[in-house]
């Protein structure tokens, strides 16, 4: 069953990952719009 609890790491560890690169991009396009407020939203 090892293998399952692998499978379900690996889905996590992908989904963490996407949501870092998402938060950055979406910080780079408020930082495009908003130049130099430094805006900061709430995590969710």
């Amino acid at each position: 069953m090892w293998h399952e609890a692998r499978k379900h790491e690996r889905k996590l560890r992908g989904m963490m990952v996407d949501y870092k690169k998402r938060a950055e991009r979406r910080r780079e396009y408020y930082e495009k719009i908003l130049p130099g407020t430094g805006v900061r939203r709430a995590e969710m």
